[in-house]
């Protein structure tokens, strides 16, 4: 399973040739009952210490109520890939 996942990341250009200056770790998770999740440590290689992540609050149910007006529509988006492309 997980050389599919590293050969979808491959045929999306998440993962390149080329010349190697840093070393990334991985270790799988599990994903329900037949699937897993690729988690990428870059705790070890200095990565994390050049990068920047914004943080994006989540507003609660109540938040959002005062949102709801009759006629309005409200998404969920999930772009839980995008972060492969950095």
């Amino acid at each position: 399973m997980l050389d599919q996942k590293i050969e979808k990341f491959l045929d999306r250009r998440y993962i390149v040739t080329g010349n190697v200056t840093h070393l990334t770790f991985l270790f799988t998770v599990p994903k329900g009952d037949d699937d897993i999740r690729i988690v990428w440590d870059s705790t070890g290689n200095g990565v994390n210490d050049t990068l920047w992540s914004p943080s994006f609050g989540i507003p609660s149910v109540k938040a959002l109520t005062g949102y709801i007006v009759a006629g309005t529509f409200m998404g969920d988006f999930d772009i839980g890939e995008c972060w492969h492309n950095f």
